[in-house]
């Protein structure tokens, strides 16, 4: 309004100049004072739109002009002797200024009263929005002295009121608190007025509950020439957002630690390192006052390892079944992370000692991890997450080893299934080529004596004749053996031989197989009998079968016994079964050679160079014919002192034809 009469002023003055020249020329009213005036008022509204103090000093300055313009005019009238004209130009000038006075007063007391009205409004908003705001809030002047402070920041009224026009540092010297905090905040207030920016303050308070964090921001609030006139503080409780922040420096190192770890556990060797690692993890990232592990052996969990807090009473756990109701058979049996809050709870008999709480992760289904506290509380998620996850890690490197370990077993079997071939190969050539050498050696010795015996009777020598055919005959019948037992061999191994469960009196088989073997054993200069039974002894089983495995037995027997041996044969009853034994006074083996000669082409002393002959095969063909028919085959041995080899077969259900003939009855 003011600045719209600084423009009207110039032309008002002009005007009325020129009036009162064409009312009274001869009147004294100088135009150059005129001119003045209006250039004035013309300057002062110019300077009002590029300065700002101008424009904060315009209603005063226009004011001064408007007092000279009154001025200026009763002046003129007195020099013109208060004449009509001027008299009525002096009334006018003050009725228009009054009027013009009294128009904007009216004008400027509503426009105020409106303003005052909306600013009132506008502060109690802004008041109430700062009451609501969940942050401590309060107004400083440049001095650091509170003008305003909220209820969120002080809640009783009277002590807020005490606080106004205070400093921090005053009022923490009247209230006995920490005057160095408080000084810190006034030199933060302070450094804002100054440097006319925002200031952050972190501050840690002790309180009864434990320390809180806060944040305090200092904010300027400058006028239009950038001159501070007040500070806005800010105080926000982060308390809750340290903590967080701890927390995720917390899961990130562990992260990175359970990462560390990981690489460790996937170049394990043996499940011992596996659980090293494991147990590195829970001590150094964890920190469990108990951990546990216990691997998946022969249906039970067996502990690997243990360790407790010094201080922790435990008594060392125990290999148990998976299927009882302890932690660690729980999460095996559910592939997942189970939790006890309350491990007495729990309804098993296990004695847990000082432990009061306990969760408990699957390795896979190779075993489980279990950790445990001295106090009932929670787990937190995040934490069986990541145990979680190195159980898995684990499972994969035990995966890992047990597939090596299978491997190997497979690369040492199929190393031995070669080394066996050559050696069966060896033995079958030498087993084949030396009768064969003797058949045909033999034979033209018989051509060239019966060459003789035609053209010059009296030089032939027909023992000669004799004697070679029975060699020929050994020789053949040992082809026929050899070819016998890999026949019998490959029958049972492809399950191509039929046996027929039939009443088989042993005594009576066993008496027949020793008359039949009896020249090997005359041969030898080993004596073969048959111990007599009280009753005859019945079994269950193929004929042809048992004859195979008893005629392999008593062979053997009469090959491995020295001149002046003895091999005795007898049967008799025991439990449910029917035995059969064959024992010798022969060479016998090491115990730990038992298991191999049970294998096919396997023998005590193996190569060319061997010292008995043989394919290997009696004792392979004689335990699996007899694990047929339900039986099972023992070896009682010793070096130098002779073998005792048992066969323990079916007995028939009843033995009312006892008496009968090997061949009777089906």
């Amino acid at each position: 309004m003011y600045r719209l009469l600084s423009l009207l002023g110039p032309v008002l003055l002009l005007v009325h100049g020129a009036a009162h020249r064409a009312a009274a020329p001869s009147h004294y009213n100088p135009l150059w004072f005129r001119l003045v005036l209006a250039g004035g008022l013309l300057l002062l509204f110019s300077a009002s739109l590029v300065s700002a103090s101008v424009r904060r000093r315009y209603v005063e300055a226009s004011w001064g002009v408007l007092h000279l313009v009154m001025a200026w005019t009763v002046t003129l009238a007195a020099l013109n002797q208060f004449s009509g004209e001027y008299s009525l130009s002096v009334l006018f000038v003050y009725a228009l200024f009054e009027a013009v006075a009294h128009w904007w007063g009216l004008s400027m007391r509503n426009s105020l009263k409106t303003q005052r009205d909306e600013l009132r409004r506008s502060r109690d908003q802004q008041r109430q929005m700062i009451e609501q705001l969940p942050m401590e809030m309060a107004v400083f002047d440049t001095e650091a002295r509170f003008q305003y402070v909220n209820e969120r920041a002080v809640g009783d009224p009277a002590v807020r009121e005490q606080l106004i026009g205070l400093t921090n540092e005053g009022y923490c010297r009247r209230h006995d608190l920490d005057v160095a905090l408080g000084r810190r905040r006034d030199e933060s207030i302070r450094e804002v007025v100054e440097t006319k920016s925002i200031n952050r303050l972190r501050e840690t308070i002790e309180t009864d509950e434990g320390p809180r964090h806060y944040l305090r921001i200092h904010v300027p609030i400058t006028d239009p020439d950038e001159t501070v006139r007040k500070v806005v503080g800010g105080g926000l409780d982060i308390t809750e957002r340290k903590e967080r922040e701890r927390d995720f420096r917390a899961r990130q190192e562990k992260i990175e630690a359970l990462y560390e770890a990981t690489k460790q556990l996937l170049r394990a060797g043996s499940q011992e390192e596996v659980s090293d690692r494991i147990h590195w993890v829970l001590k150094e990232v964890f920190d469990y006052p108990f951990a546990h592990t216990g691997f998946l052996e022969d249906g039970l969990i067996v502990p690997e390892r243990t360790e407790a807090a010094s201080g922790l009473s435990l008594p060392m756990p125990e290999a148990r079944p998976p299927q009882e109701n302890m932690v660690a058979g729980q999460a095996l049996r559910s592939g997942e992370a189970v939790v006890s809050e309350t491990i007495q709870s729990l309804a098993d008999s296990i004695d847990y000692g000082d432990l009061r709480s306990a969760a408990s992760i699957p390795i896979g289904g190779h075993g489980a991890i279990v950790v445990g506290k001295a106090d009932e509380t929670t787990y937190r998620q995040f934490n069986l997450h990541l145990l979680e996850l190195l159980g898995r890690y684990a499972a994969l490197v035990l995966d890992r080893l047990r597939r090596e370990a299978a491997l190997r077993d497979a690369k040492e079997a199929a190393e031995e299934a070669s080394r066996l071939k050559s050696t069966m190969l060896a033995n079958m050539s030498h087993e084949i080529r030396t009768p064969l050498t003797s058949i045909i050696g033999f034979s033209e010795t018989i051509e060239e004596e019966a060459d003789l015996l035609e053209a010059t009777p009296a030089d032939a020598n027909p023992s000669t004749l004799s004697r070679f055919a029975h060699l020929i005959g050994k020789n053949g019948r040992r082809l026929l053996d050899t070819l016998d037992g890999v026949l019998n061999l490959s029958r049972l191994e492809a399950g191509q031989m039929d046996l027929a469960a039939e009443r088989i009196p042993l005594d009576e088989l066993a008496k027949g197989l020793v008359d039949e073997l009896h020249p090997q054993a005359e041969e030898a200069g080993v004596q073969c009998e048959v111990e007599k039974t009280p009753r005859p002894v019945v079994a269950r089983v193929d004929r042809g079968g048992v004859q195979i495995a008893l005629r392999n037995l008593i062979s053997n027997a009469i090959k491995y016994t020295e001149e002046g041996g003895r091999v005795r044969v007898r049967s008799y009853r025991a439990e449910d079964a029917a035995v059969v034994e064959v024992e010798d006074t022969g060479i016998g083996m090491d115990a730990d050679t038992v298991e191999h000669v049970l294998e096919p082409f396997r023998q005590a002393s193996e190569g060319l160079n061997r010292e008995y002959e043989g394919t290997g095969l009696g004792l392979a063909v004689t335990k699996q014919v007899i694990e047929k028919m339900n039986g099972d085959i023992e070896v009682d041995t010793e070096e130098d002192a002779g073998t005792c080899v048992r066969l323990r077969l079916p007995r028939a259900a009843s033995e009312a034809d006892a008496g009968s003939s090997p061949g009777d009855g089906q």
